[in-house]
């Protein structure tokens, strides 16, 4: 589960549902959500409502918690990015207000670190499996 650089990253190489409208998403395209070197995060999405929410390990009690910091919070999709015509739109109406407003108030878009997660991205080692998702979700209900 270690990169090269000693970190405990966790990717995700395809996309699968876990039940309850809700899909994790491959690490490539949850890179807004891990922000500030958090590469543990995973991302959910339900596209039927388009809500997301970003799950982490809470190393101390060994359970998922919700990411809720400003950075790295799940966020409300216009369109869902599938597909050409759905990812065109997503960009537009989704990913470049980013740019210009953060993900809540009290947010500021940080391109250095936008960068560092895009650009610079890390070897990875771990790949998480369907039943791991699944236990993750069990614990926390996204539904609510």
């Amino acid at each position: 589960m270690q990169t090269k650089e000693g970190n405990n990253e966790i990717v995700i190489n395809e996309r699968f549902e876990i039940g309850g409208g809700w899909e994790v998403y491959e690490t490539s395209r949850s890179v807004y959500h891990r922000m500030n070197d958090e590469i543990t995060n995973i991302k959910l999405v339900n596209n039927k409502d388009n809500r997301e929410i970003v799950v982490k390990l809470d190393d101390k009690t060994n359970t998922y918690k919700i990411v809720d910091d400003n950075l790295n919070v799940g966020t409300y999709n216009y369109f869902n990015p599938d597909g050409i015509i759905g990812n065109v739109a997503h960009i537009f109406a989704d990913v470049i207000p980013y740019y210009f407003y953060g993900n809540t108030p009290s947010d500021e878009p940080r391109w250095s670190e936008l960068y560092n997660v895009i650009v610079m991205r890390k070897n990875t080692i771990k790949k998480l499996d369907k039943e791991e998702i699944r236990k993750i979700i069990s614990k926390g209900n996204p539904n609510d």
